[in-house]
């Protein structure tokens, strides 16, 4: 994790979030696919909207994200629960490594 991103976290948790957007915005912008960090995005942004756009985000690049999904599931963008994720195929055989 940057230093960026692990600063933001920081005062998320100690309430600061005008502190933190800016400093999740910059990193972003040097990571756009990191889903971790557009969950804490979504936790500054002001608007519902703004929170479940950063949210799908987040899991536009880790569909098992279980935060974002969970955070979309409270803002009601994914219905009442979160949607299973889809069963892995269970391995056809099994090849000795040698």
């Amino acid at each position: 994790m940057t230093d960026k991103l692990t600063h933001a976290i920081q005062l998320i948790k100690s309430g600061d979030n005008e502190r933190a957007r800016p400093l999740l915005i910059e990193h972003l912008k040097t990571d756009p696919k990191n889903d971790r960090a557009w969950v804490w995005m979504a936790a500054v942004v002001e608007t519902a909207e703004l929170k479940q756009e950063c949210l799908e985000e987040a899991l536009k690049h880790n569909p098992h994200n279980e935060v974002a999904r969970r955070g979309l599931a409270a803002l009601g963008a994914l219905g009442a629960a979160p949607e299973p994720l889809p069963a892995q195929p269970a391995p056809t055989k099994f090849e000795a490594v040698e």
